[in-house]
């Protein structure tokens, strides 16, 4: 049996399974982003935009993302903005509108290769 440790687990940067992120805040709408690893991601903005697509992931893989400033970032449903395997796909067929201190919870399914959401 192999040896498990931190960097086994959750990967050298701590991020796969456990990790939360709070990357550099948002300052135009955005395209195919790639923040970086993680399972928490915490979103800041200095205004309103819109995020189309998330770089991809794995199969299974599940991210949270919660809006931590005070304006709405917006994940948009099926946005032909990003490459297909990086776009969202919500089960109401509408954009996701995350005010301060809302989130939301996404799997990549490699199948559908989409982020998807429950709003």
């Amino acid at each position: 049996m192999a040896d498990l440790n931190v960097a086994t687990i959750y990967g050298t940067n701590n991020t796969f399974l456990g990790g939360v992120l709070s990357p550099t805040g948002l300052t135009a709408s955005v395209n195919d982003y790639d923040p970086g690893a993680c399972r928490y991601m915490l979103l800041t903005s200095d205004g309103s935009y819109n995020v189309t697509g998330l770089a991809a992931g794995v199969s299974g893989q599940d991210v949270f993302i919660v809006n931590t400033s005070a304006v709405t970032i917006t994940l948009v449903n099926q946005s032909v903005s990003s490459v297909a395997a990086n776009r969202f796909i919500f089960d109401t067929g509408a954009n996701v509108a995350l005010t301060q201190n809302q989130g939301i919870k996404l799997f990549y399914d490699a199948t559908a290769a989409r982020w998807r959401g429950f709003a």
